[in-house]
């Protein structure tokens, strides 16, 4: 056999066979792994389409099963009146939480204060197609509310997590 010349790298210490043979494992160990790596990503995956299984939900409306998120500022409640207090100018609101932004169902006392504006709202049962005539807007009287009516109230200073407040606005609505 040939004498094996001992010859070292340039920086002294490492023959310079063991350098070679040590960057020629390192290639041959990275082209392994770019290879099997390649060949698992570049074979495309057979799956099944997906089937959406809720419908999903009208613009603004919640997604169902998401939890609800209530706004930092809450300006109006819709409702059923429970009681009127005459005297008071005051009515007890029954407010379902499906229809408002609560978490649950509340119940609220409204106070009508002098500057309230108190109004009806005459809506039709069916609703007009685009263009139809807009719902008639009458003022009334604190007197003319009554338990079982159907109102909005409205304010300009924030209702959320309050129970008894003043309002703005009443407008009862009417369905005819």
């Amino acid at each position: 056999m040939a004498d094996i010349k001992r010859t070292t790298s340039s920086s002294g210490g490492v023959p310079a066979w063991l350098a070679m043979l040590v960057v020629i494992v390192v290639v041959l160990i990275a082209w392994i792994v770019v290879v099997r790596t390649g060949k698992r990503g570049s074979v495309p995956a057979v799956t099944q389409p997906t089937m959406q299984t809720t419908t999903p939900s009208p613009r603004g409306a919640p997604t169902p099963g998401a939890p609800k998120v209530i706004p930092e500022i809450v300006n109006a409640y819709i409702g059923t009146i429970e009681s009127v207090a005459l005297e008071r100018h005051e009515f007890t609101l029954s407010a379902k939480a499906d229809r408002n932004n609560l978490l649950q169902d509340a119940k609220f006392t409204v106070r009508v204060g002098s500057a309230t504006t108190l109004r009806e709202r005459v809506v039709a049962e069916t609703l007009p197609l685009a263009g139809g005539a807009q719902p008639a807007v009458a003022s009334i009287t604190f007197a003319a509310l009554k338990a079982g009516d159907e109102v909005t109230v409205t304010s300009a200073d924030n209702l959320r997590g309050l129970t008894a407040f003043t309002v703005d606005v009443v407008t009862r609505i009417v369905v005819k």
